[in-house]
């Protein structure tokens, strides 16, 4: 995390992910909220290192709380977008298909 001269190293960050995807996907919590939020924490929190803990009040937990919450926002705001641009698009089709399609014949007027 260079903006906030935070640190963790690179094999720390390979090893530990998948474990904390794995606990996200289990189905505890409604999208894996909190339940990935205290996986990364206690995975990741030992390893990260810079000077802002020592010129600071914040620890690593904070941080990592922070910084995943906030990838969390983001990401579930973009999902939000996209799906409602593509919602839109697809009800525009339905509608005009329904309104090109001719009305079906009601009961009494079939013959045998």
């Amino acid at each position: 995390m260079p903006l906030i001269n935070a640190h963790i190293p690179l094999i720390q960050i390979l090893a530990k992910i998948p474990i904390v995807f794995l606990i996200g996907a289990l189905p505890i919590t409604p999208g894996g909220l909190g339940t990935t939020n205290v996986a990364m924490i206690e995975l990741l929190a030992p390893h990260l290192s810079g000077d802002i803990f020592a010129t600071s009040n914040i620890t690593p937990a904070e941080l990592i709380l922070s910084v995943s919450l906030l990838w969390m926002f983001v990401n579930y705001f973009l999902k939000v977008l996209v799906g409602l641009f593509f919602l839109r698009r697809v009800s525009q089709d339905i509608f005009q298909a329904k309104e090109a399609s001719q009305p079906l014949q009601s009961v009494e007027n079939i013959t045998p």
